[in-house]
């Protein structure tokens, strides 16, 4: 018989990975990191961050760290799934350039989104702001959960 070779999760290049990130502020439902393992091997470092907020209007606030101040593209990558909801996202405040929907369509589809630009905003030295509020849901989604594997930040 052959040795079974482990699974090593891959990682995007620069990924600020979503499960590592400070929760700095949390209306409603529960947040931690998920094992992506069992749902394919296309989320980076094989986890994300998992928020399961229970209606619209909820907040998650995350921290993240620039490595200087300037303009940046902040690239996300997210999770869609069959009970996930629809998001409106701002950095530092500012509202990213479109709404965020992460309904799969599928019973018991979860996949990658890939990378999605929420536009370029300005970032300070260190700390800055990640806010994901939920603008509601899918008609036929049963929930209004919340998946980020990570952001890339990439200087103008």
């Amino acid at each position: 018989r052959m040795p079974r070779k482990r699974w090593k999760p891959f990682t995007i290049p620069g990924i600020i990975e979503g499960e590592k990130m400070r929760v700095i502020e949390r209306t409603g439902g529960e947040v931690g990191p998920q094992g992506m393992g069992g749902f394919g091997k296309n989320w980076s470092g094989g986890r994300h961050l998992w928020w399961r907020p229970l209606k619209a209007g909820e907040k998650l606030v995350l921290a993240f760290k620039a490595p200087k101040a300037g303009r940046f593209e902040v690239i996300g990558y997210f999770t869609k799934s069959w009970d996930y909801g629809i998001f409106r996202i701002s950095v530092n405040g500012k509202p990213a350039s479109r709404e965020l929907d992460l309904f799969s369509g599928k019973a018991n589809l979860c996949v990658p989104t890939g990378p999605v630009s929420l536009g370029v905003f300005g970032l300070s030295k260190g700390r800055n702001l990640l806010t994901i509020e939920v603008a509601g849901k899918a008609p036929k989604s049963p929930g209004y959960y919340f998946g980020l594997d990570g952001i890339v930040l990439k200087a103008e």
